[in-house]
């Protein structure tokens, strides 16, 4: 496919090319917000997009609890995965959905071992991308405060410790 692809795109001249790429642009919606994050020397307000989306699976926009179906959130992730231009914007994503899960877990004082699963896989998650995109300084204090949110709430605060030290090093309250 990839080759039938490539062949169908040499054939086209530059007007040609250039009028698919417009109807590629016009008619997906997924290629327009690549180029949005292509083209934008800020990416910031895309990121505030996902992370409203992310958000509103925990919290409700009139305060109330979402259904926290940790799911939604991974999918809205996978989505923003593919248009993301910068590894630091998918960091700051798993990142803010970590924290948007712990908040939903103390404000609610919310006990399920399956979130609880959810949760710990998802603070690996975003430690494991931090530690590969060498931003440990940038993202250690975020890291941190997430630990140290859920410290009321047994053998899950030990599990998050303990992937924190296996990235950051010691843990000190």
């Amino acid at each position: 496919m990839k080759r039938a692809f490539i062949k169908y795109l040499k054939s086209l001249d530059e007007k040609e090319l250039y009028q698919e790429l417009i109807k590629l642009h016009t008619k997906f919606p997924a290629v327009k917000e690549y180029y949005a994050m292509e083209l934008s020397p800020n990416t910031d307000k895309i990121v505030a997009q996902y992370k409203a989306k992310i958000k509103k699976v925990y919290f409700k926009p009139n305060g109330n609890f979402g259904r926290a179906k940790s799911s939604l959130s991974r999918k809205v992730i996978t989505a923003f995965k593919k248009i993301a231009i910068h590894e630091s914007d998918v960091v700051e994503l798993w990142l803010y959905r970590t924290e948007m899960m712990t908040k939903y877990l103390v404000d609610r004082n919310y006990y399920s071992e399956t979130f609880y699963k959810s949760l710990a896989t998802s603070f690996e998650t975003t430690c494991q991308l931090i530690s590969k995109e060498k931003m440990e300084t940038a993202f250690k204090t975020r890291c941190h405060d997430i630990v140290n949110a859920v410290s009321g709430f047994w053998g899950l605060s030990e599990e998050l410790q303990w992937i924190y030290e296996q990235y950051f090093g010691k843990f000190e309250r």
